[in-house]
């Protein structure tokens, strides 16, 4: 009898720390729906990162246009749910440049030039504009949203020396994030993280896909 009872007493102190998880999950659910379905009311890409699920979604007026499977997901404080966000600065050691034109006559090098083919009349001169393709973007970098949230997208490493880096690398980040956290909040900040491996493509078509405005949205349920 004694044992029931004290069966009974833990199963109703428990509960109500069940019910709180319960609503709490209830509540970010609902926040991350609301989120989303203002933007799905605007015709423009947005982009989903789904923890829950480790994939990537690319949506336009609610419908995924595209996915993309990660092969790794790890999250590392409370990140903004919720509320659409977007990028306030990407980082990487070589990132891509567009080609610049430079007007004729305005600070152009001086050095002998061809001489142009001959044109018929009415005929434009052509001007060859290379244009940015995916293979130019970079396969690891850094996004830093609009509530600095850092994004950190990294290859999947390649042969069994690659296993061996991936698996140092994860220790190494488990145990460098808590002194990242403890020197931002010595600069009362906030420190918060998700950390993303990707196949090289993959993570070449993010970079691509995002414009400073592009929004986004964090789902962890």
């Amino acid at each position: 009898m004694r044992a029931l009872l004290t069966l009974l007493i833990l199963g109703m102190t428990a509960w109500p720390a069940h019910a709180d998880n319960d609503l709490a999950s209830f509540e970010t659910k609902n926040r991350q729906l609301k989120a989303e379905y203002e933007l799905a009311g605007k015709p423009r890409l947005y982009v989903v990162f789904d923890l829950a699920k480790q994939q990537i979604h690319f949506k336009s007026s609610g419908v995924a246009v595209a996915t993309l499977d990660a092969d790794e997901m790890r999250l590392w404080g409370r990140p903004t749910v919720g509320q659409s966000l977007s990028i306030a600065k990407a980082e990487t050691l070589n990132p891509p440049e567009r080609e610049k034109i430079i007007p004729s006559g305005k600070d152009e090098p001086q050095r002998e030039r061809p001489k142009p083919a001959p044109k018929t009349a009415g005929e434009l001169p052509k001007f060859e504009i290379k244009a940015l393709e995916l293979n130019d973007m970079p396969q690891n970098y850094d996004l830093v949203l609009s509530d600095g949230l850092r994004i950190v997208v990294r290859t999947v490493p390649e042969g069994e020396q690659g296993e061996f880096k991936a698996i140092a690398e994860k220790a190494y980040w488990y145990l460098s994030r808590p002194l990242i956290t403890q020197r931002h909040y010595l600069q009362k900040k906030t420190y918060n993280e998700i950390f993303i491996r990707l196949p090289p493509k993959e993570a070449r078509m993010i970079y691509w896909s995002f414009a400073d405005d592009t929004p986004c949205l964090i789902q962890l349920l």
